[in-house]
């Protein structure tokens, strides 16, 4: 039997944000990056003390603890991250202090990025970020980090008419491979991406090798149900309802509608046979709910915002499923709630 305390803090968590834009809707309007921090500042204080909850808490902690930095760091792919944990360690910080960093880090960046992207409604703020942000803090943290730098990274790629800008797009992948496909949105990388075909072989090629070892590192995961990616596929629908209902289309070549089509394709294709796909799969819906609210047309703002409650809904009402219905039983590591 799920114990109380448990039931009441991840309803509220997920429910807060959905509340305060009911109940504030002009303050949305004015201040959406101020009311994304008031939103999720409770996931990140929580987050903070939140002990091994979390399927991969436990793990990081361990890894954390155990890193020595008397000798020479070695980073892994993802070296952003795996720089910033060297960081705080030799700055002294134990877990609980990194886990705080991280939590108020995903906070600063997801409230700018998202109150930047959602101009016409709240499609990634309250669309995914609900379940998201908990994720992105809880659990999976560097993907978390990496996706809320991309939020951040993508609105001033767009806003930045300077040469070096394409540096944005390379930020979220150094901190979580799975995101190094932004650069394709950079005909500079492409014509970078390109001439090293020609120049050096392919097995070699510094970004396939960063695809394969995460491919690798995810090997041992058993391959998932079907029902698993049911939930990814129904927002990535909802999604594209959104971006029917504002009349937009979809343009061949590399901008972010098609990269993260052709991202989250890959991703149902790969899940097939691998855990792997999920995580891509995910990919590709977080990039194409940033791209449909970007390109929102403020005639249809109701519509949107609707269809955007109704996304978010179901993804919170699912995480509730997981962690109450499924459980550890089902890998889902994050009930019963235990303070640190």
């Amino acid at each position: 039997m799920a114990n109380i305390l448990s039931i009441v803090l991840y309803v509220l968590l997920v429910g807060i944000p959905f509340l305060l834009y009911l109940l504030l809707p002009t303050f949305w309007r004015m201040h959406r990056t101020s009311f994304y921090f008031l939103a999720y500042l409770p996931v990140s204080l929580f987050a903070s003390i939140r002990g091994n909850v979390g399927t991969d808490t436990e793990n990081y902690r361990i890894s954390y603890d155990l890193l020595d930095i008397s000798i020479a760091p070695e980073f892994s792919n993802d070296y952003l991250f795996s720089f910033l944990i060297y960081l705080c360690k030799t700055l002294g910080l134990g877990f609980q202090g990194f886990s705080i960093f991280h939590a108020f880090l995903c906070l600063f960046l997801f409230s700018y990025g998202a109150g930047k992207i959602d101009k016409t409604a709240p499609i990634l703020g309250l669309g995914l970020l609900p379940v998201l942000f908990i994720d992105s803090t809880f659990n999976g943290l560097r993907y978390g980090l990496a996706f809320a730098a991309a939020a951040t990274c993508i609105h001033l790629y767009n806003t930045n008419k300077s040469q070096l800008r394409i540096a944005y797009l390379v930020i979220p992948g150094l901190i979580h491979s799975s995101l190094l496909p932004l650069l394709v949105m950079s005909p500079a990388m492409i014509f970078i991406a390109a001439t090293s075909l020609l120049t050096v072989d392919f097995s070699s090629f510094l970004y396939f090798s960063f695809f394969s070892s995460k491919a690798e590192s995810y090997s041992e995961f058993q391959r998932p149900s079907g029902f698993s990616g049911l939930v990814p596929a129904i927002s990535f629908c909802m999604l594209f309802a959104i971006h029917t209902v504002n009349r937009n289309t979809i343009r061949l070549g590399p901008n972010l509608g098609f990269i993260s089509i052709a991202i989250f394709l890959a991703g149902a294709f790969a899940s097939m046979h691998s855990y792997a796909g999920l995580r891509i799969m995910q990919v590709g819906v977080f990039l194409f709910a940033i791209n449909v609210s970007q390109t929102a047309q403020p005639c249809y703002r109701k519509k949107t915002i609707r269809l955007s409650f109704l996304l978010g809904l179901i993804g919170a009402l699912n995480f509730l499923r997981q962690i109450f219905l499924v459980g550890a039983d089902g890998g889902v590591v994050f009930h019963p709630y235990t303070f640190q």
